[in-house]
């Protein structure tokens, strides 16, 4: 049987996620994927260059892969990076899926400024789909 690639965009405009966000959840629709082929996230990222941790990124609950920081902190927080992250298409559920992005603290936390804030953009799952 003969398959496609397909798409949806679950991001387009920006949002930021930090300290006035600290977790990002949008629901998106992979309706006829395959599970049993590969699929991946692209993203843009600007700022996340403070911290030393890895921002973990989840579908439906599991960590598929993990957003990396920029060092350099002022030199490229206004940069925007492409990032990407493959996984099994069984991470995948044939209709609606959940992803989950939270904030990750920095070096220089206080109270009033745990998280080191960071902007998503163009988040787009690609997919293998059963014609």
């Amino acid at each position: 049987m003969p398959t496609l690639c397909n798409f949806r965009l679950i991001q387009g405009d920006t949002v930021t996620i930090g300290d006035g966000n600290d977790t990002w959840v949008k629901t998106f629709n992979t309706r006829f994927r395959r599970g049993d082929m590969p699929a991946f996230l692209i993203f843009n990222i600007r700022g996340l260059s403070y911290t030393t941790e890895n921002v973990p990124v989840k579908i439906n609950n599991k960590v598929v892969g993990y957003i990396y920081p920029y060092r350099g902190e002022r030199e490229t927080t206004g940069r925007w990076y492409t990032q990407m992250i493959a996984m099994t298409g069984s991470d995948l559920r044939d209709g609606n899926n959940e992803i989950e992005i939270r904030a990750v603290g920095w070096h220089g936390s206080i109270p009033e400024n745990m998280y080191d804030d960071f902007v998503l953009k163009n988040v787009v799952i690609f997919f293998r789909e059963n014609t």
